[in-house]
């Protein structure tokens, strides 16, 4: 028997869930038609244009999962590993301690039936007077959800999911043969319509040719689908919504600010101020989100160009806060997990007649893990670098190296905070690589 404290070096082993997804279909038809125009409008222009959008989209899978047991590698060579109890019992069957999400309280074995038919018709007007320039939008979503989910999330009289089934057929139901998941035949229907408005309204103000002042206010909708299943909006009786404001998320802005270009130089720079709602389900935690947010900030951003060399560069800072939490009223006051205050990026560039040389850096200050606001992900600067070179016509070189000095940048966490074994699973941006391509033109 391995002594555990020397497996692969480090003695660490990694409960991993495999999430296998059967996707039957995710068939989409998309028309979106509209009528332009324009007429002479009290010394100005005005530009006219209405439309219908419609749209039907699939959404027809499976959930399925299965556990395994493996060793912590650094080389790409991970390996299954069989655990016993102190008394020799097996508890996992080749390294698989259940044939289920073991390891996510065995949850979330689905199956999706679903169409959802949306339709829109839009306005827009434009009208550019003297010095200004004013638009104004409308449309109108309403839509349909019909189908039937099944799974063990919808409660015990659905079926609980969880078999016993001789996986290998050896004739002996071992420990991890008694934790099978299976989708439960009983189904749930989906049956709810939806209608809301979006509209949009901004003015841009000309101060001087290079220089203008610009302001607008906006609602838009989004709505949601499978995202709504097996959480308490949907009525699992008779498919309908048990909170009829689920069905769409909506979000408010409000932004202005101030233009300037001439002679190679541009600069924007917008004041805004947005709320939002989301509803939502987080599979790794089971748990549904009925949130609303607020959000206020400034962007900025800007380009400069002298010759051959250029650079853009562009900040936003964001001061964003969960203002409303229905399922966990604690969190609010808190900032959202994963929104650092600033994020940035510049890329500088120098074109010559058949060579270009550039670099992009992006960077980000601190966030929060998760919503808790306990542990902190550290910031990071990554600098990617492009060399594209045109030996001949329709012929282009290209080196592109990302991430060159091999910067750990965090951009998610599972834990709110260090646990007692110290560990905290997280995901990093891509380490260095470097990509070569040649690209022909005919």
């Amino acid at each position: 028997m391995a002594n555990p404290a020397s497996l692969n070096g480090n003695g660490l082993l990694a409960n991993i869930v495999l999430f296998d997804v059967d996707l039957k279909s995710l068939n989409n038809i998309t028309n979106d038609i509209r009528l332009n125009g324009s007429l002479p409008f009290a010394g100005g222009s005005l530009a006219v244009t209405g439309g219908f959008y419609a749209s039907r989209q699939d959404i027809k899978s499976d959930w399925l999962w299965t556990s395994s047991v493996q060793t912590v590698a650094d080389n790409g060579r991970s390996e299954l590993v069989d655990v016993r109890t102190a008394a020799g019992v097996p508890v996992t069957q080749n390294g698989v301690p259940g044939y289920s999400a073991s390891f996510f309280g065995n949850c979330c074995r689905r199956s999706y039936d679903l169409d959802y038919t949306t339709y829109a018709p839009f306005a827009q007007l434009g009208l550019e007077l003297g010095r200004f320039n004013i638009d104004g939008s409308l449309r109108y979503d309403f839509g349909r959800a019909r189908g039937s989910v099944a799974g063990s999330d919808l409660g015990a009289a659905f079926g609980s999911g969880i078999t016993t089934f001789d996986i290998n057929g050896d004739g002996v139901i071992s420990a991890a043969e008694r934790q099978v998941a299976v989708i439960p035949n009983a189904r749930s229907p989906l049956d709810y319509n939806y209608d809301y408005l979006s509209y949009s309204g901004g003015v841009n103000f000309r101060l001087t040719d290079s220089t203008a002042l610009f302001g607008r206010y906006s609602r838009g909708g989004r709505a949601n689908a499978d995202r709504l299943l097996f959480g308490p909006s949907i009525n699992t009786a008779t498919g309908g919504l048990t909170d009829q404001g689920a069905a769409v998320d909506f979000v408010r802005q409000l932004e202005g600010g101030f233009k300037f270009r001439q002679g190679g130089v541009s600069l924007y720079a917008t004041g805004f101020w947005a709320r939002t709602e989301e509803q939502n389900f987080e599979a790794t935690t089971q748990r549904f989100f009925n949130r609303e947010y607020d959000a206020k900030g400034v962007e900025i951003e800007g380009r400069i160009a002298r010759g051959p060399f250029s650079l853009s560069a562009g900040g936003t800072y964001t001061d964003a806060e969960i203002t409303r939490d229905v399922l966990n009223p604690g969190v609010e006051g808190n900032r959202p997990r994963r929104q650092a205050k600033f994020i940035y990026q510049a890329t500088p560039q120098v074109d010559f007649d058949r060579v270009t040389i550039g670099a992009n850096v992006i960077g980000t200050t601190d966030s929060y893990a998760q919503d808790n606001n306990v542990l902190k992900m550290p910031g990071y600067t990554q600098v990617n670098a492009f060399v594209s070179i045109r030996p001949a016509d329709n012929v282009t070189l290209s080196v592109n190296g990302n991430n060159l000095f091999d910067v750990k940048g965090i951009t998610e966490a599972e834990e709110g905070a260090i646990p007692t074994n110290g560990i905290v699973r997280a995901r990093s941006i891509t380490g260095r690589t470097i990509s070569a391509a040649v690209r022909f033109g005919f």
